[in-house]
Order: C-alpha cells, then structure tokens, then sequence
C-alpha cells in the first residue's frame, strides 16, 4: 500500500547531506511555475516527485525512509508547502524550497503588501503612482478605481476582486458562454451556465462586483444605515432616551464603518470564489468583440457560443460649463471621501439624490438639492411621494424645483479630488430667473447611461445607442443571434435584482432553448429613504394610458398598531383589476416598504388574489397585518355588491 504522510520522526541531516539532497531535487525534480484552481504557484515541485527521485538514486530504502529524509528537510526550513504549515506527504501537492518563498515574499504579490506604506493616500494621488505604474495588470485607464482610497479594508477589497497574483487562464477550449462585466448580470450567467455543466467565462475589466458591491447598493446602505442611526438617536427624547451634551458624528468613522461593510462582502464576489467553486474561467482584462463570435481580451482571443452582455452603466454628467473644472462628486466617487462636505449641492433629484441628500443632511450636512421638474419622484405615486418629500424637508433638504444649473464658477479649489476646502459658486436657472449659490461639494446624480464604449460591438453585428444602450428583444437577444445583453446596458429597470433575473433569463434562452420573456418578469423596487418608497407592477398613470379598468384600495399606515408603536406613518396602495382582486400594482411607503412589497411580489407572482392575502395569519404586531386590512376592504365591497344584487331580485320578485 502506498504510504502518503509520514508517520516516523524527521531523519536529522548532516550540513554536506543537505546539499547534496537541495542538488538533487533542483536537478532531477521539475520545478516551474503550476497552477491549481485558476491560482499560480512560482517556481514549486511535487512532492511525490522528490520521494521518487531520492529512491532512485539511494536515499533511503522505502517510502517511509524517504519520507524521513523530506520531513528532516521541512523541519530544517530548507522545503515547505506553498501554502501550509504541515507535514510533507508523498502526493500530488506543492511544495518550495523556502529560499526562494522569501524572493517571492519579497516580490509582494497582494495589495495588502503592495500598498501597505501608503495608507490614506487615493490610488490617483502622486505618491501611489509610481507603485501603480510598475503594475503590469493595473488598468492604467480606470476612473472608477483611481479615486479609491488606500486603507485595509479597500486593499482587502482589492485582494478579493483584482487580485494581483492573479493569471489569466490560457484555455483555447470554445466557451458555452463567456459573460463580459463581473457584476451581478455577468456573475448570474456565467453561475447558470456552469451549474448546468456549459463551459463558461466572465471578464472583469475593474473590479469584481460592478457597481452594487464597489459603488452601489452595498456601500449607500451602510451609509444609510449609520445616517438612520444618528436620526434616532437625535431624536431619541421623543422615546424618553436622554443623552448628556450634545451628539457628535465622526464622518471619519462612518465612513471607515461602510468600507469595512464593503470589505466583508467582498469575499462574497472575489475572483477565486467563482474559479473554484463554480469551476467558471476568471479573466481580468479589457474585452473587445473581434468579430461575431471570438472577443480579445489583452491580447487573448476567447472564442464562445454564447455571449451575455453584462457591462453595466455609469453615472451621466450633464454639459455644465465649468462643472469639468471643478472636483465633483458621482456615485463612483462620493464613498471614497473621509471628512463631511458642509454644503453639499446635489444635481438631481431622483432615488440616488434622495438616499444620499437626506443620509448627509441627518449627518449635519447643509444639503439643496435641484430638480429639472415641477414634481417630487414625479415617477411615482404623488400622495407617496408627499410623504417623502415631507421627510426630507423635515431633515433639512432644501428641494429646488424647475431648477437647471447653467454655470459653475470655482472660487477655490485646494487640487483635483474632492476637498472641503474647496468652493464654487454656480448660476442656476429657476422658472426663467437666474439665481446663484455657493458650496463646497457637488454631487452629480442626474441619472444613468450604459457602458457600451470600447466593446466593439459593430465588429459583433450588435445594435446599441449611447442613451439606451444595447438593443435587445423581449428574450435578452442582440441583433446578434448568438449574444445576449442583461441589467444595466440594456435595462431601463437600473437595479441589481433586475440584473439578476436578466442574466438567469439569457442563460437559459441562449444555452437551453429557453424561452423566458423579460416583459413576464413582475418588477419590484424601493427607494431607500426614510420613509422608504417601494412600488411593484404598473402606476395608475400607466393603466389609464392603456385603458386598463381598475379599482384602488387605500391603507393608512399610521392606523396599524406596530406603526403607532414605533411612531411611523406611510400609506399603502393595492390597485386591483376592476371588480376582482387580480392585483396589477401596489405602492407603499413607510415603514419596511422594501419587504412588505416582497408580499405583494409573491402573490402576483403565484397569481394569489387581494382577497387571498388577508387569509394569511401575520404575528401580532407587524406590518403585514396591513395586508388583512385592505382585504376587508375589497371584500366589503363584494359584500355590497352582493347585497346590491339580493335587494334588486328580492324588488323583483315582490312585483
């Protein structure tokens, strides 16, 4: 039987001993660069190749014997596995003469190592260039990392999802699919495919995680979070909690809280997860369309079946003249600040602008924020949307409407990244009259356009515009049979779970003759503000354009018995078929709107009536006992309805 790990105590060696044996491993045994699990190991051997060589030439007159000798090795510090502290074993396992693991140490080949000396510091400041620059796999050309600031959370960040040591694989095998952007489309589509056994590729030019994870949806809700916080506890003698003095925020420290959030989540989309559990083949680089069927990636030609489209979007910034002149904000770069801005002017006014106007407004920040309309969310349902306008108000977001900025003058600008040191002044157009204010910060957030420079898409035969992005039909599928486009580039729904559904869509229509339409897809979404704003399905606006008959049913949030409790108000809306409870729509606001619209999902998605929902015994108190509430509401009117139609036969019958 062959014996794997050494059971016998390391044989002790002589100083003449050991280097014959360091010479006959280096010359007899194959040492190179290996691979496992899509990670390079330098200048490593097997070490059941070394147990064979020291047998062939006499060291040792057994496995255990030969064993021996390379455990008194190892225990010498001359070899030593590539990652672990443990006992050598005559198998298929990497090992390195720790020699050369201090060259290799000394190399630094993880950001922590990398960027270790330069804490505090961004990645586009001076000080880092040079580090960067002798970076081969750096993206020279990246905006959305080059304001990222250095600290150990951001360089575990970088660790996970732009790994330095990482290799792209050399595989010249036809992909199944090859998705392109590491976001939640690209990581959806690939995961689909591999679990069903297709052979598949995701290209990542920046980092793994897109948006949601580095610029999104992970790093606002924390931010949220620690701005909700300050607004309970500044509010906390209305619950009878005092404090003495006076409540001091640490922007600093809120801020170091939201990157170590980030960090942990990191490990969730990191480039070694997906290589190894799911056994899908990771590529960082920049992807271009060669043709209709083959992508470069840095100078590698991946040849694929099937394509999904995954790039995502990028925050659009309005032609103001002399916003370039000044270091503004966007959603790319407003999470990379450490000290609170004092005026914070916000162009836009939509979700984004809303989330982050009031989170900085609670932190004590002077927000105003502009709006090229007359309406609040003018998407959204209007009586809805007063009770958030009202919040924010509340909080100190000054809303100017019929707003459009025409000018910005920098009166100060301490350099290129944002500063609070910095002010402007800026000419802003109001109903035809020209007014202007000053600031310190601008945060551009007037929407979103997809990401679709640079990819070659003509080359593929794909159809796409700058404004709506990649053009596809009701199964995901581009002009090109062959490619399909999920999430952002091609979606007007800008959302992590519509990215989600997308890409579970495309895989199946693409690889499995599926045939899942997006126009089935019943989509949520919620605003997270406070009150949060969550509405699924169609508006009235929308049902009264198509000539849909419909009945509203309507709920005071504030009468619910936990609201009262925890002192919130809101409303909901159901918005039912005409005479049914086939429901078509619901909005709501207050309380936990995001998951109490989750209710509302599952049962248009399982085709469970109004009437339905209020059979569904909820916990006392809660917020789902809304639910039974406008239940008895619609089923009084069939109780009306009914006794309606009784009267009228009992009046017949009586004549």
């Amino acid at each position: 039987m062959e014996t794997h790990s050494y059971k016998l105590p390391p044989k002790p060696l002589s100083e003449e001993d050991t280097a014959k044996i360091i010479s006959l491993i280096k010359s007899k045994v194959e040492i190179k660069d290996r691979r496992y699990n899509h990670q390079t190991y330098k200048n490593c051997f097997i070490g059941r190749d070394v147990v064979n060589v020291l047998l062939e030439f006499g060291y040792g007159e057994n496995i255990h014997e030969a064993l021996q000798i390379c455990e008194g090795l190892r225990t010498q510090g001359v070899i030593g596995h590539v990652c672990e502290d443990k006992e050598f074993e005559n198998r298929k396992q990497f090992y390195v003469f720790e020699s050369d693991r201090k060259e290799l140490d000394q190399a630094k080949t993880t950001w922590q190592d990398v960027l270790k000396e330069e804490e505090g510091k961004h990645l586009c400041s001076e000080e880092v260039k040079d580090v960067l620059d002798s970076l081969s796999d750096w993206p020279k050309r990246n905006s959305e990392m080059g304001e990222l600031l250095v600290d150990k959370h951001n360089r575990e960040v970088l660790d996970n999802c732009r790994p330095l040591n990482w290799t792209n694989p050399s595989s010249d095998v036809k992909y199944d699919m090859v998705a392109i952007g590491g976001g939640a489309g690209g990581l959806v589509s690939s995961i689909t495919a591999a679990v069903s056994g297709a052979k598949s590729a995701i290209i990542e030019r920046n980092l793994m995680g897109g948006d949601c994870l580095n610029t999104g949806c992970v790093p606002s809700k924390a931010f949220i979070k620690a701005a909700k916080v300050a607004h309970t506890c500044r509010n906390a003698s209305k619950f009878g909690v005092m404090f003495e003095g006076e409540m001091k925020i640490d922007f600093a420290r809120v801020m170091e809280r939201m990157r170590e959030v980030r960090a942990e989540i990191a490990e969730h989309d990191s480039v070694y997860k997906f290589a190894k559990k799911y056994g899908i083949d990771m590529y960082l680089g920049d992807a271009k369309f060669l043709n209709e069927g083959e992508i470069d990636v840095n100078g590698q030609t991946l040849k694929f079946e099937k394509c999904s489209i995954a790039t995502g979007g990028h925050p659009y910034v309005p032609d103001i003249e002399g916003l370039s002149d000044f270091p503004y904000l966007t959603s790319e770069n407003v999470f990379n600040i450490t000290e609170q801005p004092n005026h914070l002017v916000i162009i836009g006014a939509g979700p984004i602008g809303c989330e982050l106007g009031q989170s900085f407004a609670r932190f004590g920040t002077r927000v105003t924020m502009l709006s090229k309309t007359n309406r609040f969310l003018p998407k959204e349902d209007p009586d809805a949307a007063a009770f958030l306008h009202q919040s924010l108000m509340d909080d100190g977001v000054n809303i100017v409407f019929n707003a459009e900025p025409t000018k910005i003058q920098v009166t100060k600008s301490p350099g290129k990244l944002w500063n609070p040191e910095a002010k402007f002044e800026m000419e802003i157009n109001i109903n035809g009259i020209s007014e202007t204010i000053k600031g310190d910060s601008i945060l551009v957030a007037a929407g979103r356009r997809p990401n679709v420079h640079g990819l070659g898409l003509e080359e593929a035969g794909v159809e796409y515009d700058h404004t709506r992005g990649v053009h596809v039909d009701d199964y995901c599928m581009t002009t090109n049979k062959d490619i399909y486009a999920v999430g952002d580039v091609c979606s007007p729904y800008q959302f992590t779970h519509n990215s989600d559904i997308m890409a579970k869509n495309a895989a199946k229509n693409a690889l499995f003759s599926g045939r899942e339409k997006s126009s089935e897809v019943i989509m949520s979404w919620c605003t997270y503000t406070d009150p949060e704003l969550a509405h699924i399905g169609k508006y009235p606006s929308e049902m009264d354009k198509e000539g849909i008959e419909y009945d509203t049913y309507k709920y005071d949030i504030s009468n619910n018995d936990r609201a009262i409790c925890d002192g919130v108000i809101g409303l909901i809306k159901i918005h039912c078929q005409k005479d049914t409870d086939k429901i078509l729509g619901g909005t709501i606001v207050g309380g936990p709107a995001g998951d109490m619209v989750s209710q509302i999902a599952q049962a248009m998605y399982n085709k469970v009536g109004l009437s339905s929902m209020g059979a569904v015994v909820h916990p006392y108190p809660t917020y789902g006992e809304a639910f039974k509430a406008l239940t008895s509401q619609i089923n009084g009117r069939k109780l009306a309805q009914g006794a309606k139609t009784v009267l009228k036969t009992i009046k017949k019958v009586k004549v």
